[in-house]
C-alpha cells in the first residue's frame, strides 16, 4: 500500500498492493520518492502462490525503497522499517506467558479473569531517520528511538561519567593546589618581610644593649679632637708657631675624626638595612668588621676577647650585616653569661676555622652554661634564661643561619661554659686553600663536625 501526503497533512492519493512479487514490489519501491510513506502491513503469499513470513520481505524493501517504510510490528523496525506504532512480540509472549500462567493456577477457570491490554508503542529507526533526511525532533513524545549510531557515551556512559568527574576533580584539585601554592607563597614572602622587621629589631635592642660601650667608643675620639682643637689654639696664640707640631695635630685630629666616622658608618649600616640582600661575601673579612662594636663592650664589662679568624679567603653567600649580626647577638649572650663569673675567667672566644665544604664560626664563652632541659629549648621563640630577656636573640640567630643554608649549634664546654658553632657553607669552586699546619687540624675538624651535627639533632628543630 502506498499512500502521498501533502504539507497540510491531508491524504491525497492512496493505493494498494496487494500481492505483488518481491521483484515486482521492490522495483516499484525504487521509483517513490522522499514525500511518499509506505505502510507495509503482512505479506503470506504473492499472486504467483509463493508463501513468506511477514517480516522476511522486510530488509529487500527497505534496501530498494527510496522512502521511508512503516509498519505495527517490532520486528519490522529491527529488519530496515522506518518505525511506526509497532507491537511488541516479546512483550506480547511476556503477557501471553502470565495469563497461562494464572489460568492453570485456576484450573482452567477462566471466569472474571482480565488481560493486560497491549497496546502500541511509537518506535523509530534512527538509522532510517538520517537516510531519508527525516528529522527526530517532529517525532511524538515519549517515542523510541532504536538503532542509534555507535557512541561511547551511550555504549559505556558509565565508564564515560566517571571519567569525567575523575577530571572535574582533578582539575578542581590541581586549581586548589595552584591557589594554595600562591597563598604558600604570599606567605613565605610575609613571613620573610616579618623575618627581616625582627631582626632589624633585634639590631636596634643590641644597639640599645651596646649604647654604653659605643657612646665611651664615640665619645673617647671626640674628647681627644676637643683636647688637640685646644693645644693647636694655644700654639696660634703663642709667639713661636711651630708648624710641625700643628700638623701632627691636624694629623690626630683626622685619625680620631675617622675613628669616630667609622663607629658611626657601622651603626648605620646595621641599623638602616632591611631586607635581606645576598652576595658573595667573605666571611673572615665580613665578621672582623664586627670587632669594633664587640670590643669596646668587652672591655666596659671586662672580659677579655680572643679572637682568630682561620677561615682565609673562604666566601660565602649571604647577607653581612645579617651575617654581622650573628656573630654580635651571641657574643653579646656570651657575655650576658659570664655577669657572675670571676673576672680573671671572663675570655671570650671567636674563631673560624674551615669544617667539611663550609667555614664553622665558633663562639666559646666561661659563663654559667645550660642545664640539658633547658639545651633543648635554647632556640625557641620567647624561651630565655635571663632575668630581663625576650627570648628572641638566639631564636633570629638560627632563622638567619638557616636563611644562609647553614645551621647552628649550642654545646656544653668542659670545665664550664658554653660554645655555640655556626656552620656556612662556602661558594663551590671558590674555597679557602688550606692553611699552613691543616693537615693536623683536619682530624680536630672532623672532630668538632660531628660533635655540632650530633648536637644540632638535639638542640634545633
Amino acid at each position: 500500500m502506498k499512500a502521498a501526503r501533502e504539507r497540510t497533512g491531508r491524504w491525497t492519493q492512496v493505493e494498494r498492493w496487494d500481492g505483488l512479487p518481491p521483484a515486482e514490489l521492490e522495483r516499484r519501491l525504487a521509483t517513490l520518492d522522499n514525500d511518499t510513506a509506505v505502510l507495509y502491513t503482512t505479506t503470506y503469499r504473492d499472486r504467483d502462490g509463493q508463501r513468506y513470513f511477514p517480516s522476511q520481505l522486510i530488509a529487500p524493501m527497505a534496501q530498494a525503497s527510496h522512502a521511508p517504510i512503516y509498519g505495527w510490528y517490532s520486528t519490522y523496525v529491527e529488519r530496515g522499517a522506518t518505525g511506526g506504532a509497532v507491537y511488541d512480540f516479546a512483550e506480547n509472549g511476556r503477557a501471553t506467558g502470565m495469563a497461562a500462567v494464572e489460568i492453570l493456577r485456576r484450573g482452567g477457570n477462566v471466569d472474571g479473569l482480565t488481560f493486560p491490554e497491549l497496546k502500541a508503542r511509537c518506535t523509530v529507526s534512527a538509522t532510517q531517520l538520517e537516510r531519508f533526511g527525516l528529522s527526530a525532533d517532529r517525532l511524538p513524545s515519549g517515542c523510541e528511538l532504536t538503532d542509534l549510531p555507535p557512541s561511547i557515551y551511550r555504549e559505556y556512559r558509565g565508564t564515560v561519567l566517571t571519567a569525567l568527574a575523575v577530571l572535574v576533580a582533578q582539575l578542581l584539585t590541581i586549581i586548589a593546589l595552584l591557589a594554595q601554592r600562591r597563598q604558600r607563597r604570599l606567605a613565605q614572602a610575609e613571613a620573610l618581610a616579618r623575618r627581616g622587621e625582627l631582626a632589624r629589631a633585634a639590631r636596634f635592642a643590641t644597639v640599645g644593649e651596646l649604647s654604653a660601650s659605643i657612646a665611651h667608643e664615640v665619645g673617647q675620639p671626640l674628647s681627644a679632637i676637643l683636647s688637640n682643637a685646644d693645644a693647636a689654639d694655644l700654639i696660634i696664640k703663642s709667639k713661636r708657631l711651630d708648624i710641625d707640631e700643628l700638623r701632627e695635630i691636624l694629623a690626630d685630629v683626622r685619625r680620631d675624626a675617622l675613628r669616630a666616622n667609622d663607629v658611626i658608618r657601622r651603626l648605620r649600616a646595621l641599623l638602616q638595612k632591611q631586607s635581606l640582600e645576598t652576595s658573595v661575601v667573605r666571611l673572615d673579612e665580613t665578621l672582623q668588621q664586627s670587632l669594633s662594636l664587640i670590643e669596646p663592650e668587652a672591655r666596659r664589662r671586662g672580659i677579655r676577647v680572643e679572637s682568630r679568624f682561620a677561615g682565609g679567603d673562604g666566601e660565602v653567600i649571604g647577607d653581612s650585616v645579617q651575617l654581622q649580626q650573628v656573630l654580635l647577638n651571641l657574643a653579646i649572650n656570651a657575655m650576658d653569661a659570664m655577669e657572675e663569673v670571676a673576672l680573671a675567667r671572663r675570655v671570650l672566644s671567636i674563631s673560624t676555622q674551615p669544617v667539611a665544604s663550609g667555614i664553622e664560626l665558633a663562639i666559646e664563652d666561661r659563663g654559667c652554661g645550660f642545664s640539658s632541659d633547658s639545651g633543648q629549648r635554647l632556640f625557641e621563640p620567647f624561651y630565655t634564661t635571663k632575668p630581663h630577656g625576650m627570648g628572641l636573640g638566639l631564636t633570629i640567630v638560627r632563622s638567619i643561619v638557616e636563611a644562609h643554608r647553614g645551621r647552628v649549634t649550642a654545646t656544653l664546654r668542659e670545665g664550664g661554659g658554653t660554645r655555640f658553632a655556626v656552620w656556612l657553607p662556602v661558594v663551590q669552586g671558590r674555597a679557602a686553600s688550606a692553611h699552613a699546619g691543616v693537615g693536623a687540624a683536619q682530624s680536630v675538624a672532623a672532630s668538632v663536625q660531628s660533635t655540632a651535627d650530633a648536637a644540632s639533632q638535639r638542640t634545633v628543630s
